[in-house]
């Protein structure tokens, strides 16, 4: 929609004021380092006195707290050096007129769907056509451009990228576009071009980087890849699931949903269902390394199941072992006592009754 020239003209007004502020604060910005690196000069010239005049007091036990003094203002002075050479080579910005920046809001006008300037968000906001990248719809986006951002910094946090429709990464609704997080835009290669079209006053430049980064997909740098945005299958039931749901097991490797991982009774090791087995004694699930084979009965034991026998040290279940520890081989075995052997002699027979007459 068509804005009224006087709506224009008080916007480019608003955007000359806050250029030239930025342009004050740059000129300002070259003493203010230089005076930053002669202040970091006396602090490491007082330390490098002290070091000397311990060394001909001949107190050792300062010297390497003196040393570590002198490090850090060593590292201190480099960043500032760095800091004011960065601020002296910095080209002399002139701030654009009121002019310029109408020409600027006109062509975005021209250009751009729905442009509007919000007064009480102080930021100038188009839309963009329905982006879709690699057969994945992804919406329209509305670029807002803060322009009260620009004093403190020039490049692309002066802006805000919000979905109009979103259909965000199934992964985290807080990604609507793979570069794109919490209205937040990773412009990758663009960062630079983009903070030197603002530092310039090229503001439709700038919106056209912004939209350019939003219409093609870099491969290197994505929040979350295209080519996970709808989830990834659970390699078991093939169920769709986002980041936050989706186990990977530490065994096979492969992707699963809650449903179908779990752990390892022993290690707590993440595992699949298909990786983990059962301990012959407890049934609890276990990971194959925290399984062993059992002498004798042959049973696969988890840790809390088995023991050294106390006799020969080989590894049994615990429950096959005797109170003193030994497996059942070394176990002694109890001979039972011979019964006795049966009298065919009776050593007191009853007398003989008399035979009756």
């Amino acid at each position: 929609m068509t804005q009224p020239t006087r709506l224009l003209l008080r916007a480019a007004g608003r955007l000359s004021n806050f250029w030239r502020s930025r342009a004050q604060l740059l000129a300002r910005e070259e003493p203010y380092r230089l005076r930053y690196v002669r202040h970091h000069l006396e602090a490491l010239q007082g330390a490098l006195d002290r070091l000397d005049k311990a060394h001909g007091l001949g107190l050792e036990l300062v010297l390497p707290t003196l040393r570590l003094e002198i490090l850090g203002h060593l590292e201190r002075l480099r960043q500032a050096g760095s800091e004011a050479k960065d601020a002296m080579l910095r080209p002399g910005v002139q701030a654009p007129g009121a002019g310029a920046f109408l020409e600027e809001l006109r062509q975005l006008e021209d250009d751009f769907a729905d442009f509007s300037v919000d007064w009480r968000q102080k930021a100038i906001r188009v839309t963009t056509e329905p982006i879709t990248l690699r057969d994945i719809y992804l919406g329209p986006f509305a670029i807002q451009f803060h322009w009260e951002r620009l004093l403190h910094q020039p490049d692309v946090s002066c802006f805000d990228i919000v979905a109009l429709d979103p259909h965000p990464a199934a992964a985290n609704d807080r990604v609507t576009h793979p570069h794109v997080k919490d209205r937040s835009l990773c412009a990758g290669d663009a960062s630079v071009p983009i903070r030197k079209a603002l530092e310039q006053g090229r503001l439709a430049d700038a919106f056209y980087l912004v939209r350019s980064v939003l219409e093609h997909y870099n491969p290197g740098s994505p929040h979350i890849a295209l080519d996970e945005w709808e989830g990834t299958d659970c390699h078991d039931c093939g169920r769709n699931v986002g980041d936050d749901d989706r186990w990977c097991c530490e065994a096979c490797g492969c992707d699963f949903c809650d449903d179908c991982i779990g752990n390892c009774a022993s290690c707590d090791a993440t595992r699949c269902h298909g990786c983990l087995m059962r301990c012959d004694v407890c049934n609890e699930p276990c990971c194959a390394r925290c399984l062993e084979t059992c002498a004798g009965s042959g049973n696969e034991c988890c840790r809390h199941c088995r023991a050294s026998c106390s006799q020969c040290g080989a590894t049994v279940a615990r429950d096959d072992c005797d109170e003193a520890g030994r497996c059942p081989s070394c176990q002694p075995t109890s001979i039972p006592e011979p019964n006795p052997p049966e009298n065919t002699h009776d050593p007191d027979p009853e007398p003989a009754r008399p035979a009756s007459p």
